[in-house]
């Protein structure tokens, strides 16, 4: 993700980059006995697990924190579809924390933490595992 959101920048694209990191209801930590015993499966915060919040499209009761994650994500998602950002008009900001989501670049390396109680613009997402990665031989370069 990290390599496509540099390729995609660099091509003059805006890029925003997110981690979803929202303990929901029914997060199973992925330490525990369960998660470790079931092989970690739908433990922790896993790959689209952002997506049952994206315009309330939930299959399982939330708590407040959960409803107030579900309005953020779909106000963020439906501003990014007719504005063409996250942050809805020129100027605008997001609705928790009173912060803009930055536009990706290789140099900042920004990215906004999706989370209760709030959101939070962080740098070097996943670093050391994506500089590892990069350091590997490659087949060819990133078709774009």
């Amino acid at each position: 993700t990290r390599r496509a959101a540099r390729v995609l920048s660099d091509a003059g694209h805006d890029v925003y980059l997110y981690n979803f990191a929202h303990h929901f209801t029914g997060y199973r930590n992925p330490d525990s006995a369960a998660c470790q015993l079931a092989t970690e499966i739908d433990c922790g915060v896993f790959h689209a697990s952002e997506l049952r919040f994206v315009w309330d499209n939930f299959q399982i009761p939330f708590d407040p924190h959960d409803r107030q994650m579900a309005h953020t994500i779909g106000t963020l998602w439906t501003d990014f579809a007719k504005h063409g950002s996250p942050n809805g008009r020129a100027g605008a900001r997001l609705p928790v924390g009173r912060l803009a989501w930055p536009r990706y670049n290789a140099s900042a390396d920004l990215h906004l933490e999706l989370q209760h109680p709030g959101l939070e613009v962080r740098r070097g997402l996943s670093e050391r595992t994506c500089d590892l990665i990069d350091s590997l031989p490659q087949q060819g370069p990133y078709p774009h």
